[in-house]
């Protein structure tokens, strides 16, 4: 027999109670009418009791319910809840808390939570402990937490003080929330922003050194041409010949770099030509080693095969100095770039292996420095735009990348093999074209003179004095205008005689175009020629290209500008 378990207190006082309220209704003596009624009053109370019974039940149910649905919240919340003492000790944490921790509930508890932060935070947590134990007041605070066998987290916090019984501040709750990714996400747009600041600053460049190249490139030409004048009238194998030579071929240097920079700050189209890969290397013999320092070698070696491609000189002139200071900056402590040539054919296998390019003959031009090397994350990004592995200040990370979408433009492929420590390698694949299709040399352009007049339109006095000099010294006539208005009425003067127009493109006033459609009125045969200092972008945009006119960009010798006048004049 099951012993009846003992009743609460409360319960017991209540039975005597009811006890001696009934010894005193019996000791009563009751009427028939007062027992009915008696027993009425009990029945009814005993309705309510039982009705106030559910009621309680009913309560019950949904204070469970609803305490069920709290601790469904405060243990799965996306947010970690912690319970601390003044020493940090946790005393109660959620689930959501422990995962995010990755520690187990059980064995947070009794820990001090201090243990989870990551030792450079520890100090600002301390600050926002003080804080919070000071304060009636939320505080608030961002640091870094570790998280076992996870790498660190960022957490967002929210603190306040509890109070006891006694109103004494004696522990805290403190809600985390972990914003790792909202912080990853903040550091990716400050570093797109960047970027964009950096690509302005370029666009920028790129607007000033346009005017820049326009002035720079007139004086080369004025350099270029009275040098070429002189040579021509020196005696042959003088040393007064060399001397005006090497003018000439500096002049030539500097207006390739001209170029360069205007590529670096903008996009620039390419015109391809029949060239040769040795040729383009050779006459960088003297800059190429001028880029190295001094504790270093350069050395190239060409192949005897013809290395012919369809390609702008001057963007793979551009890619040689590219990657001749990258080797440069590879080898601080000094080295060795080898640069050689040869002509390889891809088969199959070779771009089954390589995973680019289609069979056919291929000139490669390689690159191999003796410096730093790097390791295979670093090469995989190295074609990245903004991607440096230099100090801030010292790279703007677009080098490599203008390498690659040039040698892209050009059909080409390049690949890159490194090894920390050793070295790299550059292989430049251009697709090869026949010898035939090459373009005539400086010295093999055959001078013919004219009769001819040309209308001159040039607001630089000394670029036309220059011109004007050259085109009369080999049988020209030539008419002078200081700019697009004047260029007009000097035709309207002399419309019977003159027979090519040789115009700049930007000219105060009327540029060279408005002065050549106004002048195609008149005569709609008449033959010109543009020349412009700026960038060939500058150009395009007046439709001078599209609409297959002559046009020759400066600085230009006096040999070349003679032969395209003559041939516009001949067409």
């Amino acid at each position: 027999m099951k012993t009846p378990k003992p009743k609460p207190d409360w319960l017991s006082e209540l039975r005597l109670r009811a006890e001696e309220l009934l010894s005193k209704e019996k000791s009563k003596e009751l009427t028939g009418a007062d027992a009915f009624a008696s027993v009425h009053e009990l029945l009814v109370q005993q309705t309510e009791l039982e009705m106030q019974n559910e009621e309680l039940k009913r309560s019950r149910l949904e204070l469970e319910e609803s305490r069920n649905k709290y601790l469904e919240l405060y243990e799965f919340s996306p947010i970690g809840y912690f319970t601390l003492d003044k020493q940090t000790t946790i005393l109660e944490v959620n689930l959501s808390g422990a995962a995010l921790l990755g520690v187990e509930r059980e064995s947070l508890v009794r820990r001090r939570f201090q243990l989870f932060v990551e030792t450079g935070s520890r100090s600002e947590f301390n600050t926002f402990c003080n804080r919070v134990f000071e304060s009636d007041v939320k505080q608030t605070s961002e640091l870094r937490l570790v998280k076992k066998d996870a790498p660190l987290l960022y957490a967002y916090l929210e603190g306040i003080s509890m109070r006891n019984g006694d109103g004494d501040v004696i522990y805290c709750q403190i809600a985390v929330v972990d914003i790792t990714k909202q912080k990853h996400a903040q550091d990716e747009e400050a570093r797109l922003k960047d970027q964009l600041s950096h690509a302005q600053n370029l666009a920028s460049v790129g607007i000033l050194a346009g005017g820049v190249a326009h002035n720079f490139n007139n004086l080369l030409m004025v350099v270029m041409g009275y040098a070429t004048i002189l040579q021509m009238e020196l005696e042959k194998g003088g040393p007064l010949g060399g001397y005006a030579q090497r003018i000439i071929h500096a002049t030539q240097m500097a207006g390739n770099l001209s170029k360069d920079l205007l590529a670096f700050s903008r996009k620039k189209p390419v015109h391809l030509q029949a060239v040769n890969v040795n040729t383009i290397i050779k006459n960088t013999e003297d800059m190429l080693p001028k880029l190295m320092r001094e504790n270093s070698k350069c050395k190239m070696t060409f192949t005897e095969k013809d290395c012919f491609v369809m390609a702008d000189s001057d963007q793979i002139t551009h890619v040689l100095i590219n990657l001749a200071t990258n080797a440069r900056d590879a080898m601080p402590n000094g080295g060795e770039l080898k640069i050689s040539t040869e002509v390889v054919d891809m088969d199959d296998a070779f771009v089954k292996a390589h995973g680019f390019g289609t069979t056919g003959k291929y000139v490669l031009t390689s690159f191999s420095d003796t410096g730093v090397g790097m390791d295979e994350n670093t090469r995989l990004r190295i074609f990245e735009p903004f991607f440096t592995t230099k100090e801030v200040g010292k790279g703007t990370g677009l080098g490599l990348a203008t390498v690659y979408g040039i040698i892209k433009q050009h059909h080409g492929h390049i690949d890159v093999e490194s090894k920390k420590g050793i070295g790299t390698t550059f292989r430049i694949y251009l697709p090869a074209v026949t010898a035939g299709s090459r373009l005539k040399t400086e010295t093999e352009i055959a001078l013919k003179a004219g009769t001819e007049t040309v209308l001159l339109a040039e607001d630089e006095l000394y670029v036309s004095e220059l011109i004007k000099t050259v085109f009369e010294k080999n049988g020209y006539g030539v008419i002078t205008a200081v700019n697009g208005s004047d260029a007009v009425e000097k035709f309207m003067q002399n419309r019977d005689k003159i027979h090519l127009l040789l115009f700049d493109i930007i000219m105060p006033f009327k540029s060279g175009k408005q002065a050549y459609e106004e002048i195609k009125k008149i005569n709609p045969d008449i033959k010109v020629v543009f020349m412009s200092g700026y960038d060939d972008s500058i150009s395009n945009k007046i439709d001078i290209i599209h609409e297959g006119l002559d046009y020759i960009p400066k600085p230009v010798s006096p040999l070349k500008l003679l032969e395209k006048v003559r041939e516009a004049l001949d067409r």
